[in-house]
């Protein structure tokens, strides 16, 4: 009876040990676990992150603050506007534009600052895997979203300057406004939501949580393929490359998304002002602007002719445009520092040791958070007096 139960209890504690293996071999699997690495242990604080830590907290609560101001501001004119005036006119339309970029900005800070503060804090990612990936896919699309906004805007102007000069050069009425103008808008709006979500998709796909094993616990942090290609070949862990990323280049990644977040919405916005600066510059050099030409048709009979000219040059001149213009110009300087860096160091990797003290270059893409309301703020009180 003994003999005939001794390989029996055998059996069962072999299979024991194999069901625990297969257990601990999932969780590793789950939790993205690397082998246990000898001689590392997790960085420590160093001053730049303390002044970086400083810096979030006063750009998310000045930013946050500024932007719902004047986004409540901005959507009770809206509603008075619509409801009470029932006017679709540029006006309105610059208003929803507004709208728009206000809660653009409260998308960056709120989705980007706090979290930013919590890793530096405590150098170690708390969100799990899916947190990982689904706060790459907001942060790129919170992004993407800022750029689209401002973008729309430069098409804006551009399409309503086209059409005043036309209106000018064909004698016709000036038709900006209405239910067709609100529609544009609305589009413009609209497909920059939803270009922002669609191009950020690939992040939820090349952004994973991982977890270190080392002799001191475990370290768990968010980091994209390449960033985990690069740390296990220093530090000598194991890794499970996705099958995305094994299709996927480093560059080409790395260029998508400088492209889609800045450099496309960027060179869209050269081409709008480039165009309006040129007719503005033609126009200014033709006949129908010259001196001389503009007080003899002050002077002529034809009253409605010289009502299209005044509502020209004051649609030129108006508050929007400005505005407009400012936003943009803001944009293009906070923007563009990072962008070319980055760009450069994705083509030439020999720059990066060279370029890696620059990542405050970051900063200035949420200082444009901050600027946008307070040009709308600017601009409110110059009406104001």
């Amino acid at each position: 009876m003994t003999l005939a139960v001794a390989p029996l209890f055998g059996t069962v504690e072999r299979l024991n040990r194999s069901i625990i293996t297969v257990k601990q071999a999932l969780l590793r699997l789950h939790r993205f676990k690397a082998h246990p690495m000898d001689d590392f242990s997790p960085p420590t604080h160093i001053t730049s992150d303390y002044i970086e830590i400083v810096f979030l907290f006063i750009v998310f609560a000045l930013g946050t603050s500024l932007n719902a101001v004047v986004l409540f501001r901005t959507i009770k004119d809206y509603v008075r506007n619509t409801t009470s005036l029932h006017q679709k006119n540029v006006k309105t339309g610059h208003l929803l534009f507004k709208i728009h970029l206000m809660v653009t900005n409260l998308l960056v800070l709120l989705s980007y600052c706090p979290l930013k503060i919590v890793w530096l804090v405590t150098y170690e990612w708390h969100f799990e895997d899916f947190g990982c990936r689904f706060i790459n896919f907001a942060w790129m699309a919170a992004f993407c979203l800022a750029s689209n906004m401002v973008t729309s805007i430069a098409i804006d102007r551009a399409i309503i300057f086209r059409r005043l000069i036309n209106a000018q050069e064909n004698g016709r009425g000036l038709m900006i406004g209405g239910a067709s103008y609100m529609r544009l808008v609305h589009w413009l709006t609209g497909g920059s939501y939803v270009l922002a979500f669609v191009c950020s998709a690939p992040q939820l796909f090349l952004w994973r949580q991982y977890v270190f094993v080392y002799d001191g616990g475990e370290w768990a942090q968010c980091v994209s393929e390449w960033q985990l290609i690069d740390a296990c070949n220093q530090l000598g862990c194991i890794y499970q490359q996705s099958s995305i990323a094994a299709v996927v280049s480093r560059m080409t990644y790395a260029v998508y998304h400088t492209l889609i977040v800045f450099w496309l919405p960027f060179i869209v916005i050269i081409i709008c002002y480039t165009i309006i600066i040129s007719r503005l510059v033609s126009h200014s050099c033709s006949r129908v602007l010259l001196t001389r030409e503009t007080v003899a048709l002050s002077n002529s009979i034809n009253s409605e002719h010289k009502g299209r000219i005044h509502v020209w040059r004051g649609q030129m001149r108006s508050r929007i445009f400005r505005t407009a213009a400012a936003v943009v110009l803001c944009y293009s300087i906070c923007w563009l520092p990072y962008n070319v860096v980055t760009l450069a160091a994705e083509l030439y990797r020999d720059l990066v040791p060279a370029l890696a003290d620059v990542e405050f270059l970051k900063w200035f893409i949420l200082i444009n958070a901050v600027t946008n309301p307070l040009i709308y703020a600017c601009q409110n009180e110059k009406k104001v007096g």
